[in-house]
């Protein structure tokens, strides 16, 4: 492979991974945001609908009297006054009971409704008595049997709070996890690209400095008239290419060398063959004379 399309290629898988790392950190990051918004926003309804379900039934609780007098007129203003309430905290609880609620949530909001009820009943019993004319055991009722329920009913109806409050820290516990968990895997992503880049920087410096040493040391051994010390063979990228020409280089070297000495041989040849035949010559020359 080419050294421009390697470096190419190292730049758009980096460019890549990074895309991939800022692609899932968006992504999550968007889920996380719905998660949040999802959740607050139920948990806002949750919330609504319980303060007014609290508003009414405080309103109602004080229609009740610590000491309810026993006349028929006051006693029916009371109860009037209960009854007045009802229909308010029915359409509250109606909210707050369609809204998703968690199972320890709903186990609240079921101890509390129960405790409720147990009022709903002293006061439905005392509306009874009051209407068979029995108005002092109504208000006797309501003043021996209220208080109490309405202590407990309370008390449940804040520990409906409590588990909305306890819902909404699981959900923020929920969501910073979540956004934790985004941070690590960016975090590790960006790492497992520096990795891949300190390494393809590395493999591609000493695949090229390997490649370039070996031309070096086949040149100079050439310079120094050693031709028969083999180029390596290279790659298929620039470098292998002028090694090959090395290669190429060292063989066209080694005909002319040949041819050189070929010749030479043949000179040499020749002016021991001249050189024979001249010392012939001169002696029979010198032979002729003496005679």
């Amino acid at each position: 492979m080419k050294i421009g399309r390697k470096l190419w290629l190292a730049t758009a898988l980096l460019t890549l991974s990074w895309i991939g790392a800022v692609g899932l950190s968006g992504v999550r990051s968007a889920a996380s945001t719905r998660y949040f918004e999802t959740h607050q926003q139920a948990h806002e309804a949750k919330v609504g609908a319980w303060l007014q379900w609290r508003a009414h039934t405080d309103a109602q609780d004080a229609s009740l009297p610590a000491s309810v007098p026993p006349e028929p007129g006051a006693l029916n203003a009371v109860l009037a006054g209960w009854q007045a309430q009802s229909a308010p905290i029915a359409a509250a609880l109606q909210q707050l009971q369609g809204a998703d609620l968690a199972a320890d949530e709903k186990q609240a909001l079921a101890t509390a409704l129960e405790r409720r009820s147990r009022i709903d009943d002293v006061v439905s019993r005392a509306r009874q008595l009051a209407q068979a004319g029995d108005a002092e055991g109504a208000a006797r009722l309501l003043a021996q049997e209220v208080p109490s329920r309405l202590a407990a009913a309370r008390q449940a109806q804040q520990a409906v709070a409590e588990s909305l409050a306890r819902s909404a820290q699981a959900f923020k516990a929920e969501f910073k996890a979540q956004r934790e968990t985004t941070i690590a895997l960016a975090g590790g992503w960006a790492a497992l690209v520096f990795v891949l880049l300190i390494g393809g920087t590395a493999f591609l410096v000493r695949s090229l400095r390997g490649g370039l040493q070996q031309a070096v040391e086949a040149a100079r051994h050439m310079a120094g008239g050693d031709l028969s010390r083999p180029v390596p063979p290279g790659g298929r990228d620039e470098v292998g290419e002028m090694l090959r020409a090395l290669a190429a280089l060292q063989a066209s070297l080694q005909q002319i060398v040949s041819e050189v000495k070929t010749s030479t041989d043949s000179i040499t040849t020749a002016s021991g063959e001249i050189a024979a035949g001249s010392q012939d010559l001169s002696s029979r020359t010198e032979q002729a004379a003496s005679n």
